[in-house]
């Protein structure tokens, strides 16, 4: 069994501890699986077979020595995930999507959250509610494969258009998240780790089933054996699949608007005299996330 890097392991264990406490407290992604709306990958009350694949820099974890690809020394593996905070907010009749500036600082002023603060102040049920859906939300972003049945075997969905792997980012919230970081550490019972589920060689599919009402919760459960990542019949289609992984902070960072470009997109001007430095005194205070769906 491939063990997990002792620090990521433990890294994982605080980010789904943390998820969970926020839970007991109370996108623009051109191609990716979707876990709900509309582009959903699955139906409420079925299950997704989807095979996590390992960290985007995976691709340096091997170099060439003469003819022969050897283990890179240099190489230090990482969480296979990327925490991000999210806002969506309607807008002309459609949704809008725009992630937090605070991902990557936490003391960032940011505009929406400092709205949702206002909002939530309000006598009116309905501000209460817009406060809600506005405010910071957390997702855990993954790169996956979802893994389709034909016959008695488990093949990968491929691409229609390349007839390549289709591996895209798939948003998770903490929910999942949580379930993920489980299987791999064991979660309350180490002894029932199942390692590093992205490992090529003999990693777990793990299954999801979408939750059917409001209130309900998706079950994550790991495959009862370990597998590969592709059949010999599909290798084709995986050559070279570990330089389709998408990198996922690279991503979010560089489609993160700044906080004034976040102003605008969410009132659709600019910021009047003391708008933005409210904003930044609000992002003074701990800023309440919601834990991003069942």
């Amino acid at each position: 069994m491939a063990q997990l890097d002792p620090k990521v392991a433990e890294e994982m264990r605080r980010s789904a501890q943390a998820v969970k406490d926020r839970q007991a407290a109370g996108a623009n992604f051109v191609r990716q699986w979707s876990l709900g709306g509309k582009n959903a990958a699955v139906e409420p009350g079925k299950t997704l077979i989807v095979r996590y694949l390992p960290q985007w820099t995976y691709k340096d974890k091997f170099i060439k020595q003469g003819e022969k690809r050897v283990p890179n020394p240099a190489y230090k593996p990482g969480p296979v995930y990327f925490r991000a905070i999210e806002h969506w907010w309607q807008k002309d009749g459609k949704y809008v999507h725009e992630w937090c500036f605070q991902t990557f600082d936490p003391a960032a002023p940011c505009p929406v959250d400092a709205a949702s603060v206002a909002l939530a102040k309000s006598a009116a049920s309905d501000d209460k509610e817009w406060a809600k859906k506005i405010r910071g939300k957390e997702i855990f972003l993954y790169n996956a494969v979802l893994g389709v049945r034909s016959g008695d075997k488990l093949l990968r969905r491929l691409d229609p258009q390349t007839g390549r792997a289709d591996i895209r980012p798939m948003p998770c919230p903490g929910t999942v998240h949580v379930g993920v970081t489980s299987i791999m550490t064991g979660g309350d019972e180490p002894s029932q780790a199942r390692g590093d589920i992205t490992d090529p060689a003999e990693g777990f599919d793990v299954i999801l089933t979408r939750p059917t009402g409001q209130g309900d919760r998706w079950t994550v459960m790991p495959a009862a054996q370990s597998s590969r990542l592709y059949m010999p019949d599909q290798s084709e289609a995986f050559q070279g699949w570990m330089y389709a992984l998408t990198d996922l902070e690279e991503m979010v960072r560089k489609d993160t608007k700044t906080p004034l470009d976040l102003f605008r997109s969410f009132f659709g001007r600019d910021p009047k005299a003391g708008e933005m430095e409210a904003a930044a005194a609000s992002a003074k205070a701990p800023m309440t996330i919601s834990p991003g769906g069942s």
